[in-house]
């Protein structure tokens, strides 16, 4: 068993990986279809399906894309399919970076925004459109202090990078920042400057499979996102390490909308050319969101943060019990019901059309 299971990952690799000498050559590769897309691994990709993708390309043509902030551990800027979309990546001085492992989760989020669509090659991103500047917070240096030390510091050094970098982002112009972490125990507070600054900041949920009070102290301009199977029922699963356990999205009354969660297809960090499969976790469901929340930003560049999450909520697939419940929020997020909303939007009088906030309890998270 243990022959197995070292030896599988690298088949995997070698299957998903396209050699040196199998990239395409810009001769080959053609224009953009309206229903389509060329890129090589994109039939893997049933998340442009189900949230209704292919159909808004028409409606993100020619449009010059906002800038996306992305917080991370560290990620692989080389790899072939994000490289050109990264145009920085900021790490600290004082913190560590570099292992392959740290490395994955940014690639593999950065991969559902940015990767280069109808290339011929790989999978394609949501909003490619869009440029990514990723702030990376690495690791504190180990050197020195005990474990039960280095635990303890852990969160407060991470939010105190993390403050840091959200004000270095928001200041170089980014109009959307996702966040694919869970709280924790770091402060609701720390997303007030990108709040302050209309800024659109989009979490995921969580992987606990529970109610997560601390997201309710979130102020509600920010969007949590649920994670979704394929069925559309909210992602749950069962898994063994200490005896049967189970992990899925989290639920409760912070949850906005829902997105795919389960059997991703994603760039994988092990070489520049690798792909990893049947990832699954709400850290990737707030790509997608943070996503259209970049193209209708990109769309209508007047309207506000609020007005921008409403038109997220509006155009979202109602899902589970009628109007907003605690496992899908508002629904699944619709690429072309929002976008085409934006577009509709009116200029005038345009908070006229906010939602009224009817998840129970009257809307516990801060206005």
């Amino acid at each position: 068993m243990k022959l197995i299971l070292i030896i599988f990952p690298l088949l995997f690799i070698a299957s998903c990986t396209h050699g040196p000498n199998s990239l395409p050559a810009k001769s080959e590769i053609s224009t953009q279809s309206q229903n389509s897309l060329n890129d090589s691994l994109f039939s893997r990709q049933y998340y442009f399906r189900t949230m209704n993708v292919i159909e808004s390309f028409p409606l993100t043509n020619d449009i010059s894309g906002c800038l996306i902030g992305v917080l991370e551990r560290d990620l692989n800027t080389e790899h072939h399919d994000i490289k050109d979309s990264i145009i920085e990546a900021y790490r600290f001085d004082d913190m560590v970076y570099g292992k392959p492992r740290s490395r994955r989760h940014g690639t593999q989020v950065v991969s559902i925004i940015a990767a280069q669509k109808n290339d011929n090659f790989g999978i394609a991103g949501l909003a490619p459109e869009c440029k990514v500047i990723a702030g990376l917070f690495g690791r504190p240096a180990v050197e020195g202090k005990s474990r039960k030390e280095y635990l303890q510091d852990y969160e407060t050094i991470i939010e105190e990078k993390t403050i840091q970098l959200i004000k270095y982002l928001v200041d170089k112009g980014c109009k959307v920042i996702n966040y694919s972490f869970k709280l924790g125990n770091m402060s609701s507070n720390m997303f007030d400057y990108a709040i302050e600054n209309d800024v659109v900041v989009v979490l995921g949920a969580g992987n606990d499979n529970k109610e997560d009070i601390r997201y309710e102290k979130l102020d509600s301009v920010i969007l949590v996102v649920g994670g979704i199977d394929q069925n559309n029922k909210r992602w749950e699963e069962r898994y063994e390490i200490l005896g049967e356990e189970k992990k899925g999205s989290n639920y409760g009354s912070y949850i906005d909308v829902v997105a795919p969660a389960n059997n991703l297809f994603l760039c994988g960090e092990a070489s520049n050319t690798s792909y990893t499969i049947r990832r699954k976790g709400t850290s990737f469901s707030a790509p997608m969101v943070t996503s259209l929340v970049a193209l209708i930003r990109s769309v209508r560049p007047d309207l506000n943060a609020a007005q921008v999450t409403e038109i997220v909520k509006q155009g979202a697939d109602d899902l589970g019990e009628k109007g907003w419940d605690k496992y899908a929020g508002y629904g699944k997020i619709n690429f072309y019901k929002s976008l085409n909303l934006a577009i509709a939007w009116p200029e005038d009088n345009r908070d006229s059309h906010l939602l009224t906030d009817n998840r129970a309890g009257g809307g516990v998270r801060n206005k």
